[in-house]
């Protein structure tokens, strides 16, 4: 990004790719690293003081923001970008 006229040209930063990790919220973040222990919508729910179906949620947007199918994948995915570390 050039700042040497002084102006913001989002135009430069718009077509930038997003590391995983800049997508995920922190709370998003804290439910994969539940859904790689193994725990199940309502284990983390119950552990977070949510409703299971906001654990849902999350998931559902986990697997959207990451372009996964399912929850496997979608650990993988978070194992090998190094957003989670290995149980």
């Amino acid at each position: 990004m050039d700042v040497s006229s002084g102006r913001f040209d989002a135009k430069l930063i718009q077509n930038r790719p997003k590391s995983l990790s800049e997508l995920f919220t922190n709370r998003e973040k804290e439910i994969v690293r539940n859904l790689a222990k193994g725990l199940n919508a309502e284990q983390i729910a119950e552990q977070l003081f949510l409703s299971p179906h906001t654990i849902k949620t999350h998931r559902r947007n986990l697997l959207n923001k990451s372009g996964c199918t399912n929850t496997t994948e979608l650990v993988a995915k978070c194992l090998t970008n190094g957003i989670i570390s290995p149980v």
